[in-house]
């Protein structure tokens, strides 16, 4: 973690908001609640009713905060997808994916990854590091499978039409890797971030809850 990064990782912030009857209470950082109203603003709705919305999404599958930074990460790079797209393939934002979105999937507190469409890794959040024990260096570039099991209940290409087609908003999944002397396993969400076709996209996956918690077991 470098010290300009830092500034980003501001302390949860905590917010009650109601909507038809329904109360949500939720704690997220400063980050993702501006890009929540962004996406709010931009879709003519309530704050209440985007995280309602992905409450009903996320119901029996995931808590709810973790629900929401998916949802935030994965707006984000949208967005930026789009606007590479727009100006020829460049990323305008000086970064190689964005500093906006790297800065926000840093400081995302569940370790989380983004995956090209092929399943290499494209960056891998401080979280991530810490609890694989793994530094990004030896990370990026490399298919994910070459470290971790990642099962979801569909097939690769259903899984890929269902969240392009917005079916789903998220899917639920198993990661699973072997250390010395034990086996790692733990609950995560896969999302599609940018897609631009078969060929043309990205994943987004979250390890555990806000807490990034994984249930290990010896071998």
């Amino acid at each position: 973690m470098t010290e300009t990064q830092t500034p980003f990782l501001s302390p949860a912030r905590h917010r009650v908001l109601q909507v038809e009857g329904r109360r949500y209470s939720v704690r997220l950082e400063e980050a993702y609640w501006r890009v929540l109203a962004r996406i709010a603003r931009d879709r003519n709705m309530r704050m209440a009713e985007i995280i309602d919305e992905v409450a009903a999404e996320a119901e029996g599958e995931a808590s709810l905060a973790s629900a929401l930074r998916l949802r935030c990460i994965a707006a984000l790079e949208e967005e930026l997808g789009r606007a590479i797209t727009a100006r020829g393939g460049r990323d305008a934002a000086g970064g190689r994916y964005g500093a906006s979105l790297e800065n926000l999937i840093d400081a995302n507190p569940a370790p989380s990854l983004l995956l090209s469409h092929d399943g290499k890794i494209l960056l891998a959040n401080a979280a991530f590091q810490k609890w694989s024990g793994v530094q990004a260096e030896a990370l990026l570039g490399q298919p994910y499978d070459w470290f971790f099991q990642l099962r979801m209940s569909l097939g690769l290409e259903e899984a890929v039409a269902r969240l392009a087609e917005g079916k789903d908003g998220f899917l639920p999944a198993r990661i699973s890797y072997i250390a010395p002397g034990r086996v790692v396993v733990a609950n995560g969400l896969v999302c599609l971030g940018h897609y631009g076709g078969l060929r043309d996209y990205t994943w987004i996956v979250m390890i555990g809850g806000p807490e990034g918690g994984a249930a290990a077991g010896s071998r």
